[in-house]
């Protein structure tokens, strides 16, 4: 079933820092989830432009990627970090590796592992959580300095401004508890912490994704997940709460430790909180789940509107769907998926290797795109990259 979706909320900002700059200009904004309008399914193709970029990554001995842990497109380029290889692949818009990154060890110009990166310029921006420390790299990917990190952590960053955030859900530093630090690139030895908090305790709360950037400001979230933060203009604070209704877990389960509130989750499907956040110009996607059903809700900035789905899929380029396993990110007004060679190696082994002459899509070019997926070595190769633009 299709459906035309327009959604969300209205952007806010206010301050939290260590140095305590006021209270916010204006109030929260509520994002009610009505559940009695949820629908099966979402086919999203009339939010996009009527076209899209498909570009297959290129394999090759030196370029495999095992796991994909986060993807940035910008400078026309596609940034993919690697959790098997502890690398950084570059890839150009036809699918070309351009620059391989990989410097594992313990010294100068050398990572333990990659926590996360971000890209500045052109320049690639890798922050070692092992080593505690951010490490700088060119366009090529020759070393250039290193940033010590050790009075910070995070779980996720952003580069936004002259300055690297990191964004976490607990924990202790000697510096006291907060959720958010900043390091300033340029200037070394300048780090500010922001969002104190109480010790947490050992609750086990956590997860995948914490931050959604777009241009000059990101949203993030933490524990207890339901409340999206704004970080812009060097402040950071409460914009939007996610009202999950009579689907929420319960407080006692929210402040108990984590085995127990996920016990409770299971058997009672609950909601623990917000998964996932992206966010364009016009739009917020919040991905969540009961332990039975995913789920993504989308908000329209303009009229406030909102629309929950099970499933969210474009037809025109053959169902294929936008989901929490297969990461989704939005970067300069474009929705960027991956999806791996397996997915058409199946429906020649397993399903209907014709569904691709029956689906309507965007062109006969990507059917002809489609049945080569067919044919390749699912196990072998790297995921196909598409890029959508969304409307205005």
């Amino acid at each position: 079933m299709k459906y035309q979706v327009y959604v969300l909320i209205l952007l806010i900002f206010a301050s939290c820092q260590t140095r305590n700059n006021g209270e916010p200009d204006t109030a929260i904004v509520p994002i009610r989830l009505e559940w009695d309008k949820v629908v099966d399914e979402l086919d999203y193709s009339s939010m996009v432009e009527d076209s899209v970029l498909v570009i297959p990554l290129e394999t090759r001995d030196d370029c495999l990627i095992g796991e994909m842990t986060k993807m940035v497109y910008q400078n026309n380029l596609i940034y993919v970090s690697d959790n098997v290889s502890k690398a950084i692949y570059v890839f150009d818009e036809t699918g070309k590796l351009v620059t391989k990154l990989r410097a594992v060890g313990n010294g100068p110009g050398e990572y333990l592992n990659i926590t996360s990166f971000v890209v500045r310029g052109t320049d690639i921006v890798i922050y070692d959580h092992f080593a505690s420390r951010l490490l700088f790299y060119n366009a090529k990917g020759e070393f250039i300095k290193t940033e010590d990190a050790k009075d910070v952590w995070g779980m996720d960053i952003v580069s936004l401004g002259d300055k690297i955030w990191f964004v976490n859900d607990g924990g202790r530093l000697e510096r006291g508890f907060y959720h958010l630090f900043s390091v300033n690139a340029d200037k070394a030895g300048e780090h500010d912490a922001f969002l104190p908090f109480q010790d947490p305790g050992e609750q086990g709360w956590g997860t995948d994704d914490y931050i959604a950037p777009l241009k000059d400001e990101a949203l993030f979230y933490y524990f207890p997940f339901d409340t999206l933060y704004t970080l812009k203009d060097n402040k950071a604070y409460p914009s939007y709460v996610v009202d999950f209704g009579k689907k929420r877990l319960p407080q006692q389960y929210i402040h108990a430790d984590g085995r127990t509130a996920l016990k409770a989750a299971i058997r009672d499907h609950y909601i623990g909180g917000v998964d996932r956040v992206v966010q364009s110009d016009n739009y917020i996607f919040i991905l969540f789940s009961d332990c039975i059903d995913s789920y993504t809700a989308i908000y329209d900035k303009r009229t406030g509107g909102t629309i929950i789905t099970k499933d969210l899929f474009n037809k025109k380029l053959g169902d294929l769907a936008l989901q929490l396993n297969f990461r989704y990110i939005i970067q300069d007004e474009n929705i960027i998926q991956y999806y791996p060679i397996e997915h058409w190696n199946v429906q020649v082994e397993y399903g209907d290797p014709t569904i691709i002459d029956k689906q309507e899509l965007y062109s006969e070019h990507l059917r002809r795109q489609y049945r080569e997926f067919q044919q390749m070595d699912g196990t072998e190769c790297n995921p196909v990259v598409f890029i959508q633009k969304l409307k205005k």
